[in-house]
């Protein structure tokens, strides 16, 4: 129980925690861009097929 309540114990599962969140919201935002881009890339496929 003593290993629970030690303060650098804590320290580190917050860092840890932090590190996961920070992880999940680059994910987040590579999906994003991901997704962006395909549709940019379809929306320009598109009017160069119109214009063909």
């Amino acid at each position: 129980m003593d290993v629970l309540l030690n303060p650098y114990f804590l320290g580190y599962v917050l860092l840890i925690l932090l590190l996961i969140r920070f992880g999940n919201m680059l994910r987040a935002k590579h999906m994003e861009n991901v997704e962006r881009r395909a549709a940019v890339e379809a929306k320009r496929r598109a009017t160069v097929d119109a214009d063909l």
